[in-house]
Parts: structure tokens; sequence; C-alpha cells
């Protein structure tokens, strides 16, 4: 009997420091945390540009060339992906010229050029041109 007691004390014992145990670990695996700060590894300067102002008036006929500086300040390199852009109003007689794709070496620049032609027809007014890079 004292043997059979003796088993159940040892088991119960061993029972408790394993329940324990895992109840410990769970708890500390819950306690863990992280937080993650991802950063925008591509510039491209300027955001805004602006053609035909009174200084530099943009008439019918006419081609304007903006430059674009692109900057990597990750260690790898990116391609930068100019294909996708619009022209509002969408019937606006512009026609903007891009590179389909740019490679950006790690922590490094290079540029890129917005070809931006008026029509001999276009008519006077306000036109926006919304360039959308991807990588």
């Amino acid at each position: 009997m004292a043997k059979k007691r003796l088993f159940w004390i040892v088991a119960l014992l061993l029972a408790f420091l394993v329940t324990a145990g895992v109840a410990y670990g769970a708890y500390a695996i819950l306690t863990i945390t992280g937080i993650v700060t991802v950063s925008k590894p591509i510039t491209i300067t300027p955001e805004t540009f602006e053609i035909g102002t009174p200084e530099e008036p943009f008439y019918p006929a006419m081609t304007f060339i903006q430059e674009l500086l692109l900057e990597n300040a990750g260690p790898e390199p990116i391609d930068v992906d100019f294909a996708s852009y619009t022209v509002d109003p969408i019937d606006a007689e512009l026609t903007v010229t891009l590179p389909t794709k740019v490679t950006v070496p790690g922590n490094g620049s290079t540029t890129a050029e917005v070809e931006v032609v008026a029509s001999q027809s276009l008519a006077p007014g306000t036109f926006s041109i919304t360039i959308e890079p991807t990588r």
C-alpha cells in the first residue's frame, strides 16, 4: 500500500511539473513581441513638376523634358517600372514618353527622363499627368 501511495505521489508530482512547465512555456511565447519598420528604399525627385508657366510658356507642338532623379537607399539594385501613367482629361492631345524600366543601383542613384509633347492642335487649357512608378 505504501508503494502504491508513493507511486501516485511521484506521478502527481511529475504531472504537476510537466503541466507547470508547459504553462510557463506557453506564457513565455505569448509575451514575445516585435516591431518591424520597413523603409521605402526608392525616392524620386521632383515629386511634382509644372509645364507651362508665365516664365516658360508651353504651346501646341512643343516638347518638354523633365529629368527625374531616382535614389536607392537600400543595398540591392531595384528595377523601377514607369509603364503606368494617365492624362486628364483623357482626350488631351499630349504624348507622354517614359522609360520602360530603370535599374537603380544599390546605395546609388540614376536619372530618367519624362518627355511630354503637345500636339499641333492641342487646345489651350490645364491638363494633368499622373505617373505611377512601381517596383
